[in-house]
């Protein structure tokens, strides 16, 4: 095994001193071992007496070894609670046979189990008799309830003796796989009284987690209305392992002073859960009554009417669908008494069905059904007389009503621009600039239009506008908002009437003005920017007469074989037409008046509401502006012409001095970067429209 063994006979010659030498073979393995010995004995000498004078004499030999010690590794290691043993074993093996005892510290480390919640903590010492090369460590596994991902430990070697710990198999891997399901997530039902403010709802996660659980939750109508009886809620509960395995979601309570019997009831429901199952998922709140039965608050006839004074609203409440109320107005004066409750707010808390509205004098009783009547009133030589107001219902509700007496189309012969600003209020510098672009349209159209009374609160541009009922509009109102709209240079603004007169021209319009923008411009650009955005709330791309005159609209544009990728967009209005012909476009050969249609460079939002700018260039109703104070942007004369076109009277000498740019000047819009202009091409507002019109019936004449 480690030499081959030696015999035989040495000679010396007669009279010889010479040193004979006796070779013994040694083999070279590969085990690591201490130094050997071996020794060669001298017996039988003739002729010679052996040293010591004995009959044998004896060397010995030493084999020193020449190999390294060997290396030792750790296996990883995998396991699945609750398995056959409880115990993750490791293997740990020498790369080779060793004659030596060989021993190795070993010692385990959290990485996402931990010791004694997940795994027994081990650690020791692993001994290798001589030729053994493998040993196992066995990690006890907890069988939790938890559900949880996979979890991991590391099992490291050191302080080797006899041996050196391997560098890539120093540390190995344990992973712990869950056996446990998925948790259930439930939700309790509950109730509240109105007067509560919210109802609690307790959502429940069982049994604990060993993940971090999600649900989504939201509320849905039962008998129960939203904004009505209880505010929308929704939102996402997280259950993170370790923390509370309930949790609470309040639903606000909606109080009202309406008798409504029994109880009304909401759902609130779980969805989309993460790392858990559905339970219980749904929920039924009751809301409790707390109103005693309303008593009458206006008299339920003529003797014990209510007085009410022409426009201003009075609130009222029918307790019963039996219920009438009565109101009494003064008339001092022969003209057209409307009467009105808000339509607008049926479906709002309190107010579930509309009312029918009836106007009634001594010797005239109104048959209308509807929340607007009218009549005209002749007092003839009277000085004054008493008209009666009678509101009724189908069930139990509140209403505003209100009376006017005027003229129906009273108005006064100037235009003007009511401006009302919502959310963020603008500084006294911004809104100087925003009065005077209305400025320039006041001066532009000549002609006011009729007055409207609101009749009806929903009559807004955008939900939750604060109510208008009882009030009236001269020729326009438009709505400024600051607010954001889609951060910085995105879209700067957006604009479009919202309510419209029964003729089709704007009664309400909207402006909107990105509050991340407005840092990019100074007062100038400000005015310019408002000029144009208001010129699409008075109609400008955005009415129905517009729209009248417009041809081969590029919204409505499909190409098809043999056609152009883009269609010839254009203004047919004859005023338009005639005022582009005396700017240098006698001989434009295109159809006039060319609309933008390039969606590839201004967005969909720019085409059918913007003169093309290839053509026109710097006029400022083209989709960009400039953010240079300095630069010409001129109003011109085909963009009032094309007002007059969609109905207003207007004077064309507010029109600022522009000529078409000729084919062979540089177009300098186009030369700007993209830091130089404001997109405008996706600033017409698109929104809900609402037509104002008055009730559509015959106005009875009365004399009282």
């Amino acid at each position: 095994m480690d030499y081959a063994p030696a015999q035989g006979t040495v000679t010396f010659a007669a009279g010889s001193t010479a040193t004979q030498t006796i070779d013994v073979t040694v083999y070279d393995d590969t085990i690591d071992e201490p130094d050997e010995q071996v020794t060669v004995t001298l017996r039988n000498a003739r002729n010679a007496l052996l040293a010591g004078g004995g009959d044998t004499a004896s060397a010995m030999g030493t084999i020193e070894d020449d190999d390294d010690p060997p290396r030792v590794s750790i296996g990883d290691s995998s396991l699945t609670e609750g398995a056959a043993g409880g115990a993750m074993r490791f293997a740990v093996t020498l790369e080779r046979a060793s004659s030596r005892t060989v021993t190795v510290r070993y010692d385990t480390a959290d990485v996402t189990a931990a010791a004694g919640a997940d795994y027994t903590r081990a650690s020791g010492t692993l001994t290798f008799d001589p030729g053994e090369r493998t040993r196992t460590i066995a990690v006890a596994v907890t069988d939790d309830a938890l559900d949880e991902p996979d979890e991991e430990l590391t099992v490291t070697l050191s302080a080797a003796v006899h041996a050196t710990v391997d560098a890539a198999g120093r540390t190995a891997r344990g992973t712990i796989h869950d056996n446990d399901g998925l948790p259930a997530l439930s939700i309790d039902d509950s109730s509240a009284a109105e007067g509560a403010g919210t109802m609690p709802f307790i959502v429940t996660l069982a049994p604990p987690s060993g993940q971090t659980v999600t649900v989504f939750y939201e509320t849905s109508d039962g008998q129960a209305e939203t904004d009505l009886d209880f505010t929308k809620t929704e939102g996402e509960l997280t259950f993170r392992p370790g923390t509370a395995l309930q949790q609470t979601v309040s639903v606000p309570i909606l109080q009202d002073d309406l008798d409504e019997g029994a109880g009304e009831t909401l759902e609130l429901r779980l969805i989309d859960p993460v790392n858990a199952t559905l339970g219980d998922a749904e929920a039924t709140g009751i809301i409790t009554d707390d109103d005693d039965a309303p008593s009458d608050d206006h008299g339920d006839t003529r003797a014990t009417a209510t007085s009410i004074t022409q426009g201003s609203p009075i609130s009222g409440r029918l307790e019963t669908a039996t219920d009438v109320d009565f109101f009494k107005v003064n008339v001092t004066s022969s003209g057209t008494l409307f009467a009105a409750t808000d339509s607008g707010k049926v479906g709002d808390s309190g107010y579930p069905t509309g009312t029918a509205v009836r106007i009634e004098s001594s010797d005239y009783t109104s048959t209308n059904n509807d929340s607007f009547d009218a009549a005209e009133v002749d007092l003839g030589l009277q000085a004054s007389a008493e008209i009666y107001v009678r509101v009724s219902a189908a069930s139990a509700t509140r209403y505003d009503v209100a009376v006017w007496l005027t003229a129906p189309n009273e108005s006064d012969t100037s235009f003007d621009i009511e401006l009302r600003y919502l959310g963020t209020e603008p500084t006294a510098t911004q809104k100087n600039a925003i009065r005077a672009a209305a400025d320039v349209w006041e001066s532009v159209i000549t002609t006011g239009q009729p007055f409207r009374i609101i009749i009806n609160s929903a009559w807004e541009c955008e939900d939750d506008d604060p109510s208008t009922f009882g009030d009236y509009v001269d020729d326009i109102r438009i709505d400024i908002r600051l607010e954001r709209i889609d951060g910085f240079s995105g879209t700067v603004a957006a604009a479009a009437p919202c309510v419209w007169r029964t003729g089709g021209l704007p009664l309400i319009g909207d402006v909107t003005l990105d509050t991340a923008d407005l840092g990019r411009f100074g007062t100038t650009v400000l005015r310019r920017l408002v000029v144009h955005e208001m010129a699409h709330a008075l109609g400008f791309g955005t009415t129905f007469q517009w729209d009248a005159l417009l041809r081969n609209p590029a919204t409505d544009y499909v190409p098809g074989p043999g056609q152009p990728a883009l269609p010839d967009t254009h203004f047919a209005g004859p005023s338009a037409v005639n005022a582009f012909n005396e700017i240098g476009g006698a001989s434009y050969t295109g159809a006039k008046v060319p609309v933008e249609n390039d969606t590839d460079e201004y967005g969909p939002g720019a085409l059918d509401g913007h003169w093309r700018e290839t053509v026109f260039d710097t006029e400022l109703i083209t989709a960009s502006i400039s953010t240079d104070a300095n630069a010409s942007e001129p109003l011109s004369k085909v963009t009032i012409a094309a007002m007059a076109d969609l109905g207003y009277s207007v004077d064309y000498t507010e029109a600022e001095s522009y000529t078409l740019p000729s084919g062979s000047q540089s177009r300098l819009r186009s030369a700007r970067t993209a830091e130089d202009k404001i997109s405008v091409g996706d600033d017409i507002r698109r929104g809900p429209a609402v037509v104002a019109e008055l009730p559509d019936q015959h106005i009875p004449v009365i004399s009282p």
